[in-house]
């Protein structure tokens, strides 16, 4: 996981030809689907940096397609990602995640074959240093763990915990594999939201299996019951920074 996307989480090249049908796909199920827009602000220390996420969630039945945006001078980010869910019944479909910050350039997608039991990574990403970007292609064995995105994530959280569970393990899969362990800690605690009271229920993720060299960190989440387990506030430290996300306006529920 690159240093922006480790950022972006929060708010969380090359083109991969057999993502192209559930990309088109997903775009048609979706065009009657209501939307909800959640607006997220960016802050170091405490302090907001100008920096804001607009995010979209759209369902049709089961299926899902979720998608941020983060236009900014210094970065920018995109990220759809599409699932089905069901009474806790998961299954991803993919997500493709493109942007830049500085000395930075990634371009990833992520295609599940439910007939093949495999997961499949192209991309390319633009190094610091680096004229032209690195491609690469990888193929990883779809075992039994859970795996989901930083935007599908909280539809199979929320499923859970609504249901009660108490420790969840989810998969993030890119050019690497991390897993995390999340345990919700103590009470909702009230959060303003535009002229809303939203509550906030505090839930620690923290890395318990990844790969040398990529940046895994534990996350704070405060997920709202209220809109669907959706996050109001997300915190985390990054190379001595306090990083966090908050949630600024929503039209949702």
């Amino acid at each position: 996981m690159r240093p922006l996307s480790c950022l972006l989480f929060l708010v969380g090249a090359c083109m991969l030809t057999r993502a192209e049908p559930w990309a088109s796909q997903g775009d048609e199920r979706f065009e009657n689907a209501e939307t909800y827009q959640f607006t997220y602000g960016v802050y170091v220390f405490g302090v907001p940096v100008g920096i804001r996420a607009e995010m979209q969630s759209a369902s049709a039945g089961t299926s899902y397609r979720l998608s941020s945006d983060l236009t900014h001078a210094f970065a920018q980010n995109h990220h759809v990602s599409l699932f089905r869910l069901e009474d806790c019944d998961y299954t991803p479909e993919g997500y493709h995640n493109h942007g830049r910050s500085p000395g930075w350039r990634f371009n990833d997608r992520v295609v599940f074959d439910v007939e093949g039991d495999e997961i499949h990574y192209e991309g390319a990403t633009q190094r610091p240093g680096q004229k032209t970007a690195t491609d690469l292609a990888l193929s990883f064995p779809w075992d039994d763990a859970v795996y989901v995105d930083k935007l599908s994530q909280f539809s199979v959280l929320g499923c859970y915990l609504a249901r009660g569970d108490r420790e969840i393990f989810l998969s993030y899969v890119d050019d690497t594999v991390g897993r995390y362990r999340f345990t919700p800690e103590g009470k909702a605690r009230p959060f303003k939201v535009g002229q809303r009271t939203l509550s906030g229920l505090p839930v620690r993720a923290v890395p318990v299996e990844f790969e040398e060299g990529s940046i895994h960190t534990p996350v704070r989440y405060w997920l709202s019951e209220e809109l669907g387990y959706m996050p109001i506030k997300i915190s985390t430290k990054l190379n001595g920074l306090r990083l966090s996300v908050r949630l600024l306006d929503t039209n949702c529920c």
